[in-house]
């Protein structure tokens, strides 16, 4: 992406973002990238890298276990490999094998996640890790970097033996000591010490010729020297020579890494950039976590639309204080190109435009931008600005000078794909002249089908927007009656300085101002006068939408309010009807094995009278007690004297059902109850009043129970049925069986996972109307199928 001028990133303020990632880099790799950091212009690159941030910010507030990336810039020490004779020494060493173990966990990590995290997974295969080097270090290498005894066989041999004579020579020398501190020669509180690799003792100078031996060195004071007896000298001559044949085996051992790295230098150099790359990504996501950051939508084209758009070093210092920052919503189009802002000093205009560029700037750098998830944001080929003061002493070059300067480059190459950003359009010279040279510049502008925004103070200019296809006015909202500037962008109508009400908020004197309304003469003022009643209308405005947004909100609350409750009520109904469907059932079951053990207890005595009078009595008081209550409330049936003819709506006594007589015989009548047709005894009935013609009821037919017997099919296919859809269709098959008194019912459900077959056991078990569930035969369907046997 091309950048103009040179310091746009200090003007936009894109350095302060590059150095709060910097701080959340863990390593020296990571921190070189931000160093490197440039915008791009590719838009497959772009969405990658925003992809990759947007994946490592997800896997940050998963609160997930991740490695830090704490790794060692080693490129300079890999290159010197492949140099004759090279090694890299152990400290390098030790480095190179973190480095690849970091690396190895973040490979493992995302490649365990790798749908989560598509782009970082497929970072993480194109790397490879090799894995035989990584075993050698191992091997060489303990946890704290220091060469392991058993790196080979040699080393460890030699370290025995290291240990064996200083043993030996610790001894000897604690004998000599020993002597010496009885003696007088040493204090009594010291030690054995190493000078210059060789094991001595500490005697006090004026007692040095006592002993014999070399003295090595002396304190500070020189009232101690440190000897080497000379009973001692061939054992500290061995130790020595034994550490320098340690330390040829420990270069002979570190030289054979040096080799496997050499082999796998290209691999390294990858897992290296792969290190930086992944450190520099995560800080991104860091720092798009402080400042509530997101992904936007984004596009090939120069269109873009931010929602809820905050300056970023804005945001989060207002975050710091506990203010709240005021978002900006903005968008730039092929019908809305060039944005001509207006309105009062520090009112927020240049804020406005260093907002979009500095967004803009992140976007295609691959970081993630505090806007709303709804935005969506094109790429630019150049990114153009002219903010602020150019002016330059070195360069003899005066502001306006410098600003037509900028100007002219950008006229030169500007193009569609182009974004520039322009504050104080026009200013620097005499205003007539500035304004029109300024208007002329916009115009060709337009012309190359930019986009761009920019801010004036100019009148001619919010009239060239206001007339010009392509361009649209915007202000900065005002409080006219605090004066105070209010942040947020009004689209679609010029702004006003509001010059004369601040000079008046001032307290320069009415005559002052009044003297400056009549020399800036009708037309302006009025027209300024136009835009403040504007913005007193649209203040007012506001303040009713806002109340109606509060309205609406409570009417929506109210509604989803009447809506949980409606849900409650249906649901309690439901389980109201469940449970009385459920006992019903009981009762009739019961009422059922009295009737038979009261019949059966007839026939067994013989009809004797005491007897049946006995179990009768039983039969009644079990009547009275499943008698429903009378409801509350419930306004008694008037029963109509006389007889019972075609067309009376009559009720059954004991049940008191209804229901409309159809045809009436010497002793019965027959009567539609619903959809069935019954025949009942005259004297069971009671007249309550005409049946009322409906037609509905008519045009139904009227079928009685022989007819729905004929109709009724024992086996019920509920195959492909959804679960709540099943179990009505089961429920109501079963009710129906019941009432026409069948006994054997199949229920067709099919295999599969056994979801369904275990739903409709639930529903059925404990029904006290089944006798038993059970499954079909495996040849005629086995678990597919349930059998329901009715009492």
């Amino acid at each position: 992406m091309q950048l103009f001028p040179s310091n746009i990133e200090s003007k936009l303020g894109f350095t302060k973002i590059r150095a709060l990632i910097e701080t959340n880099c863990a390593s020296q790799l990571g921190r070189e990238c931000v160093e490197a950091m440039e915008a791009q212009d590719s838009f497959a690159g772009i969405r990658e890298l925003l992809a990759a941030t947007s994946e490592m910010k997800a896997q940050l507030e998963s609160g997930d276990s991740f490695p830090e990336i704490a790794a060692f810039k080693l490129a300079e020490e890999l290159k010197k490999c492949a140099v004759a004779g090279y090694f890299m020494s152990g400290e390098d060493l030790f480095e190179l094998k973190l480095n690849l173990e970091i690396a190895s966990q973040i490979h493992r990590f995302f490649l365990r996640n790798n749908t989560d995290y598509p782009v970082l997974s497929s970072w993480s295969r194109a790397v490879e890790i090799p894995k035989g080097l990584v075993d050698s270090l191992t091997q060489v290498f303990d946890k704290d970097g220091s060469v392991k005894d058993g790196a080979s066989s040699r080393l460890k041999k030699l370290r025995q033996e290291i240990k064996a004579r200083e043993s030996s020579t610790r001894r000897a020398l604690d004998t000599i000591l020993k002597l010496a501190r009885e003696k007088g020669y040493s204090e009594k509180e010291s030690g054995l010490t190493i000078k210059d690799g060789r094991l001595v003792i500490p005697i006090l100078a004026e007692h040095k010729r006592r002993i014999k031996g070399l003295v090595v060195d002396e304190s500070t004071t020189g009232k101690t020297v440190y000897l080497e007896p000379i009973q001692i000298f061939e054992k500290n001559n061995e130790v020595r020579e034994l550490r320098f044949a340690e330390n040829r085996e420990i270069i002979a051992i570190l030289t054979a890494l040096t080799v496997q790295v050499a082999a796998e230098k290209e691999n390294l150099m990858s897992v290296e950039v792969f290190l930086g790359t992944a450190d520099f990504t995560r800080a991104k996501a860091k720092v798009a976590v402080e400042m509530s950051a997101c992904m936007p939508g984004i596009t090939e084209s120069s269109d873009f639309r931010l929602i809820k758009a905050y300056h970023p070093m804005l945001f989060l210092s207002n975050k710091n204080t506990g203010t709240p920052a005021v978002p900006l919503d903005l968008e730039l189009n092929h019908s809305q190109r060039l944005m001509v802002i207006s309105g009062p000093n520090a009112g927020g205009k240049s804020v406005a435009i260093k907002t979009v560029g500095l967004l803009q700037l992140m976007l295609q750098s691959g970081m993630l931008v505090p806007v709303d998830e709804r935005s969506s944001m094109g790429c630019f080929k150049e990114l153009f600005i002219d903010i602020g003061d150019e002016q330059s002493i070195e360069s003899d070059l005066s502001t306006y000078s410098s600003h037509l300067g900028n100007m002219k480059h950008l006229l030169e190459h500007c193009s569609e794909r182009s974004l520039f950003l322009i504050d104080e359009f026009g200013t620097g010279t005499e205003p007539q002249f500035g304004g029109a040279i300024a208007e002329s510049i916009l115009s060709s502008l337009v012309e190359k089908h930019a986009r761009g925004l920019v801010t004036t103070h100019y009148g001619n200019l919010k009239k060239f927007a206001e007339q010009t296809p392509g361009v649209v006015n915007a202000a900065m909202r005002f409080d006219l009656k605090h004066l105070a500037p209010k942040y947020i962008l009004d689209v679609g109508r010029p702004g006003s300085s509001f010059a004369l009400e601040i000079a008046r908020k001032m307290g320069l004197p009415e005559h002052i101002i009044r003297q400056a309304k009549e020399k800036i003469g009708h037309d302006p003022v009025a027209f300024e006068k136009l835009v403040s009643e504007l913005e007193q209308e649209k203040q007012k405005l506001d303040l009713h939408n806002i109340e109606n947004e509060q309205l609406k909100a409570s009417m929506e609350a109210e509604r989803l309010e009447y809506q949980q409750q409606l849900a409650e009520l249906k649901s309690r109904q439901g389980k109201i009807i469940n449970d009385a469907r459920v006992e019903a059932q009981a009762l009739l079951a019961e009422a059922n094995q009295r009737i038979e053990a009261t019949i059966r207890s007839i026939k067994e005595n013989k009809a004797q009278k005491a007897v049946t009078h006995k179990v009768r009595k039983e039969l009644n008081e079990f009547r009275k007690k499943v008698k429903p209550a009378k409801a509350l409330n419930q306004e008694p049936v008037k029963i109509i004297p006389g007889p019972i003819s075609a067309g009376d709506l009559v009720r059954i006594k004991e049940s008191r059902a209804q229901g409309e007589v159809l045809k009436v015989t010497e002793k019965h009548a027959e009567i539609l109850m619903g959809s069935l047709k019954s025949k009942v005894a005259l004297n069971r009935l009671q007249k309550v009043g005409k049946a009322t013609v409906n037609p509905s009821k008519q045009s139904r037919s009227n079928i009685d129970l022989h007819q729905k017997r004929t109709q009724y099919s024992t086996q019920l296919d509920i195959r492909g049925f959804r679960a709540a859809q099943a179990l009505d269709a089961v429920i109501a098959f079963i009710d129906e069986g019941m009432l026409l008194g069948m006994t054997d019912l199949r229920i067709l459900h099919g295999k599969g996972d056994g979801i369904l077959r275990s739903l409709i056991r639930e529903q059925l078990q404990g029904d006290p109307a089944i006798k038993s569930i059970e499954d079909e035969q495996v040849e005629r369907g086995g678990s597919g199928v349930t059998l329901v046997n009715l009492k």
